[in-house]
């Protein structure tokens, strides 16, 4: 038998070990294609390594599959640039696709289920997220752009006259994880007829408003806020950057959200994971009591519309068989938290017995969407399934409404916080 090593030696042996299987667990690995390969051990390695361009990872149970191989196209396509696609060989069928950058996480789900055969889509989409989160607009022609009504996305454009303020809503900025592009126009630009052309569309008042943002829908092209910046407290900044991020993750959707390709990010991937389903046929007109609970209801549900279709590869096709969808119109809740949590089993759908185009129409469906309307807030508040049961129970929400009864609910365990954001969402 040999001797035990001497303690110093057997440490630093054991140091130059772990060195080592450091430094090949963390090394990059580039396959045979060209792209790179990272692994769950050495994933966190590569995010940091990418923190400013950022990385988005996919993984795929099969490398002959024509999502592993638009992806690998895409990968090649962005060699050299900002962005890295990379593939995660994490040994588990199934479909992923994330982004990394600067501390925040995106789910890229829609653009997973967009990605099949479309390289140059994924590869304009890889640039679009990792570009900088807050641009600077210097001229007119380039304020201009930005506000066109034919450019896509969203685009939010803040107006300035102290750098510090334009500064802070940049940093307010970074904090949102939806793809919302963002801008500084240059204090002289808010004189500009850009800006008050999308002033006047926004029945901005002109002298206030210093946020513009931009959609692409044809129905709702504009919409404008308010937001100091100021630096008088912490607080007050904290205050600002919460309002304007609950601002945006309101005005940045349609009222309405047509159930189609180009509308999966906003529905699967969104800040609202509560969704009215409304299914009708093709040409069928949409009920005015639905468009009304829409307007309502902005901000807390999402609003889904799903016209039947003869096209079996459209996702509407997918969804009424989904849902078991037998007749039109037909209205259902369907519940995103639940179904994108792995601790939780998936809610099935509540289908409404409603009629949606009778007399009472619209005041039966506010009674029917108002505890789901409450039970949506609680759980994006951060409330467990069952505790939102309990919150959207209509009795209990007038209660809240008084400030008696809503500090007797606080020393019973009620938050403050959520007290607060009842009240304000004035169900």
């Amino acid at each position: 038998a040999h001797p035990p090593e001497e303690p110093s030696k057997m440490n630093s042996m054991t140091r130059l070990a772990v060195i080592v299987a450091s430094i090949v667990g963390v090394r990059a690995i580039v396959d045979e294609d060209g792209v790179l390969v990272v692994t769950p051990a050495n994933l966190e390695h590569h995010v940091a390594e990418h923190y400013d361009g950022g990385l988005l990872v996919y993984s795929t149970p099969s490398a002959a599959s024509p999502f592993a191989q638009t992806l690998g196209g895409a990968a090649r396509a962005l060699a050299g640039d900002a962005v890295t696609l990379a593939r995660l060989d994490a040994g588990e069928p199934r479909e992923e696709l994330q982004f990394f950058q600067k501390g925040r996480r995106v789910d890229c789900a829609s653009l997973l289920r967009s990605a099949q055969n479309d390289v140059d889509g994924v590869v304009a989409a890889a640039r679009r997220l990792s570009a900088d989160r807050c641009a600077t607009l210097e001229t007119t022609e380039a304020l201009e752009e930005v506000l066109r009504a034919d450019a896509r996305g969203v685009r939010v454009v803040g107006f300035f006259e102290h750098k510090a303020r334009a500064q802070r809503f940049c940093a307010a900025a970074e904090q949102l994880r939806y793809p919302v592009q963002f801008f500084v126009a240059a204090p002289e630009l808010r004189q500009s007829d850009a800006f008050f052309s999308a002033a006047v569309a926004a029945d901005a008042e002109e002298e206030e408003h210093n946020v513009i943002m931009a959609k692409p829908y044809f129905d709702e092209r504009v919409a404008s806020a308010s937001f100091a910046f100021a630096k008088k407290k912490k607080k007050t900044t904290s205050e600002d950057a919460e309002a304007m991020l609950a601002w945006v993750e309101t005005e940045m959707l349609p009222v309405v959200v047509p159930y189609a390709p180009s509308f999966q990010h906003m529905i699967f991937d969104g800040p609202l994971k509560m969704h009215v389903i409304l299914a009708i046929e093709a040409q069928d007109d949409v009920p005015e009591a639905f468009l009304k609970a829409a307007r309502r209801y902005r901000g807390k549900l999402l609003f889904v519309l799903l016209r039947k279709t003869d096209n079996d590869e459209h996702p509407a096709s997918a969804a009424w068989t989904f849902f078991g969808i037998e007749k039109a119109p037909t209205l259902l809740v369907s519940d995103m938290h639940d179904r994108a949590s792995s601790e939780e089993e998936p809610v099935p759908p509540t289908f409404y017995d409603g009629d949606l185009f009778g007399e009472d129409a619209e005041t039966d469906l506010m009674a029917f969407l108002t505890p789901v309307a409450a039970k949506a807030i609680a759980r994006k508040a951060g409330v467990e399934p069952k505790m939102a049961e309990v919150m959207a129970d209509p009795k209990l929400q007038e209660m809240i409404k008084d400030p008696e009864m809503a500090s007797m609910l606080q020393m019973t365990g009620m938050p403050k916080e959520l007290a607060d954001i009842y009240r304000r969402a004035d169900l």
